[in-house]
C-alpha cells in the first residue's frame, strides 16, 4: 500500500495531462460489455489466484467396509505438498502449484473385475465429469447385469442413487446408462447392443445440461432436464442389487471437468482486480468522476441484475455499494469514490511531493502525513456509509432491515470477500452464489420450485431453511455425519456411512433400520495401541 502512495505522489508531478483517461475508462466499459451479455456472466481478467475448478480433496478416495477398497494417502498421491524442514516460502509455493496441476489427474483410474457387490472406491463427484472405459462383453445373462454404479447409498431411485449407473439389458448387450436428475433419479439413455468378445470404447461426458455418450463410435446426445447430484459416491464395479455383467472392463477413468467460471468468478474479478485498477486511476487523475458514469450505469443496470438473476431496486443498488462489513457487496460507486480518492492521495503525499521539489525528505513526516490522510479518508467514508445505510433502512420493510442489521452485527458477510479456492469450497456455482445472496438479503431465490422435493409442501425460502424432510436441516445433518466419518477414517479403516442394520420389509410395513455412521474396531486394540 505504501508503495502505491509513493507512486501516486510522483505521478502527480510527472504527469499532468489526462488525455488518456477516457480511453482507459472506455476499456473498463468494454470489459463489462463483454462480460455481461444476455444475462450471462463470464470471467473477466483477475489477479485472484483462484484454483482450478477441477481441484478436489486429498481424501476423495477413502476406504469402506470392504478390505479391497483402496486407501490412498494424500502424501503418496501429492508428494509435492509435503512440507520439508528448511523450506522457504518460495519452495512451498512451488510445490503447491505443482500439486494443483496434479489434481487434474483422474479421481479414479483402474481396471477392476466385475463381481457382484464389489465397491472399488469412494469419490467426491461433481456435476461436470467424464467417465470412460473399454468394455469387452463375454456373455449374456437373463436379468439386468450390473457394470458400474455410482451411488450415494441405495439402488434406486432417489436423487444421487444412480450418478451414473450402467447395466446390460436382460438377455442382450444393450446398455442402460442412468445419469440421474433432480426431477427424476432414473433419467438416462439407452444404447444399441454391443458386439460380444469385441472391445468397445465407452465415454460419457456431462457438462452443464449437455450430455454426450459415445459408444463404439456412435454418439448419443441428450439435454439434462434440471441438474445432476454432486457429493460423495460409492463406486461399484458390480453393485449389490444385480448380478455382475459377463464382461471385462479396462482403463476405467473418472475425471472432473472444469466448469465455466460464472457469477462467483465475475464478482471476485470485479472486487479484487478491476475495481483496484480504477481505484488507482482515480488516485492519480483529478476531476475524473464524470468519466466513470457509463461504467457505473453498466454495473447497476446490467451487472447487478445478471449477478442476482433478477431485477434490483435503487435501495439495493445503494446497499450493494457499501463494504461487506456493512452488509454490502463492496462494489463501490466509482463516480462517488473518485474525488475523495484523489484528495486523499494528494494530501498523503504532500511531503513526498515537496521532497521531490527541494530534495529534502523526512520519512517520519511523510508517514505521519500518510496516516493523517488515511484517517481523514476513513472517517469521511464511515460517515457517508452510515448515512446511506440509515436511508436504506427507511426504504426497506422491517423484516429486511432486521436481516441486514443481523448480518452487520453477526459479521455474516465474510464469505463475500474470500478467495475462490476449490479445496476450501469457496468456488460456488452460479446457483449456489445466487441462492446465498438471496438468503443474505431476504430476497426470493431465482427459479424457486413451487413444491418442496422433501415433503411436498409449498416451497418458500423459510420452508427451505426449516423443512425436516428435505431442505437444509438434512443437509446440515449429513455434513456433520460426513465430517465425523472423515475424521474417524483417519484412525480406523472400516468406516461406513449409513450401514443397514435391518433390511426393510414392505409386506409388514417395516421400513428397516439404518445407522448414520458405522465405525468398526473402536473398542478393540488398534495398530499396536490399546482399545479406545
Amino acid at each position: 500500500m505504501r508503495s502505491r502512495y509513493i507512486q501516486t505522489g510522483l505521478f502527480h508531478e510527472m504527469k499532468k495531462e489526462n488525455a488518456s483517461l477516457h480511453w482507459t475508462v472506455a476499456l473498463y466499459l468494454a470489459l463489462f460489455t463483454i462480460c455481461v451479455t444476455a444475462n450471462k456472466l463470464y470471467p473477466m481478467k483477475t489477479a485472484v489466484a483462484a484454483e482450478d475448478n477441477m481441484a478436489n480433496s486429498f481424501d476423495d478416495i477413502v476406504s469402506s467396509s470392504k478390505s479391497n477398497v483402496p486407501v490412498v494417502d494424500s502424501n503418496e498421491l501429492f508428494p509435492e505438498m509435503v512440507h520439508e524442514e528448511g523450506d522457504d516460502i518460495c519452495q512451498v509455493a512451488y510445490r503447491r502449484c505443482k500439486a494443483n496441476n496434479n489434481r487434474k489427474k483422474p479421481l479414479l483410474s483402474t481396471s477392476p473385475a466385475l463381481v457382484q457387490n464389489n465397491p472399488i472406491a469412494i469419490v467426491s463427484g461433481k456435476a461436470n465429469y467424464r467417465l470412460s472405459f473399454d468394455i469387452v462383453p463375454t456373455g449374456i445373462i437373463s436379468g439386468w447385469a450390473s457394470i458400474l454404479h455410482f451411488t450415494t447409498v441405495n439402488n434406486c431411485c432417489e436423487f444421487g442413487s444412480r450418478s451414473p449407473g450402467i447395466w446390460f439389458f436382460p438377455g442382450n448387450t444393450r446398455l442402460l446408462v442412468i445419469i440421474g436428475d433432480s426431477s427424476n433419479g432414473n433419467w438416462g439413455i439407452d444404447t444399441d447392443a454391443l458386439p460380444l468378445n469385441v472391445r468397445t470404447t465407452f465415454t460419457l461426458e456431462c457438462k452443464g445440461k449437455d450430455v454426450k455418450l459415445t459408444v463404439g463410435g456412435k454418439v448419443y446426445t441428450a439435454t439434462q432436464p434440471t441438474y445432476r447430484y454432486t457429493g460423495k459416491f460409492i463406486v461399484y464395479a458390480g453393485d449389490p442389487w444385480y448380478d455382475a455383467a459377463k464382461a471385462q472392463i479396462n482403463r476405467l477413468n473418472y475425471k472432473i471437468l472444469p466448469t465455466a467460471a460464472g457469477v462467483n468468478a465475475a464478482f471476485a474479478s470485479l472486487t479484487k482486480s478491476l475495481q483496484c485498477e480504477w481505484d488507482f486511476l482515480q488516485r492519480v487523475v483529478p476531476d475524473c468522476a464524470d468519466a466513470f458514469t457509463p461504467l457505473n450505469k453498466k454495473i447497476k443496470k446490467q451487472f447487478f441484475p445478471a449477478m442476482l438473476g433478477a431485477g434490483v431496486t435503487e435501495a439495493e443498488e445503494a446497499l450493494f455499494a457499501l463494504p461487506t462489513s456493512l452488509a454490502g457487496l463492496g462494489i463501490f460507486d466509482p463516480t462517488k469514490t473518485a474525488t475523495l480518492a484523489y484528495q486523499t492521495s494528494r494530501q498523503g503525499n504532500k511531503v513526498l511531493v515537496e521532497a521531490v521539489k527541494v530534495v529534502v525528505f523526512d520519512p517520519a513526516q511523510h508517514l505521519e502525513a500518510l496516516r493523517a490522510a488515511r484517517k481523514h479518508h476513513d472517517n469521511i467514508k464511515e460517515e457517508t456509509y452510515q448515512s446511506v445505510l440509515d436511508s436504506i433502512f427507511m426504504q426497506f420493510i422491517s423484516k429486511r432491515t432486521r436481516a441486514i442489521k443481523k448480518a452487520i452485527s453477526g459479521k455474516t458477510s465474510a464469505w463475500l470477500s474470500v478467495l475462490l479456492i476449490a479445496t476450501c469450497h469457496s468456488d460456488l456455482s452460479p446457483a449456489q452464489f445466487r441462492d446465498g445472496l438471496a438468503v443474505h438479503y431476504m430476497r426470493d431465490p431465482a427459479d424457486l420450485p413451487s413444491k418442496c422435493d422433501g415433503c411436498g409442501a409449498s416451497l418458500t425460502l423459510q420452508h427451505a431453511l426449516d423443512c425436516k424432510v428435505g431442505g437444509l436441516v438434512i443437509q446440515r445433518h449429513n455434513e456433520i455425519r460426513d465430517c465425523i466419518g472423515d475424521i474417524a477414517a483417519q484412525v480406523w479403516t472400516q468406516v461406513v456411512l449409513e450401514p443397514i442394520v435391518r433390511e426393510a420389509e414392505t409386506q409388514v410395513g417395516d421400513s428397516g433400520l439404518r445407522l448414520d455412521l458405522g465405525v468398526h474396531g473402536v473398542w478393540q486394540p488398534h495398530a499396536g495401541r490399546g482399545a479406545i
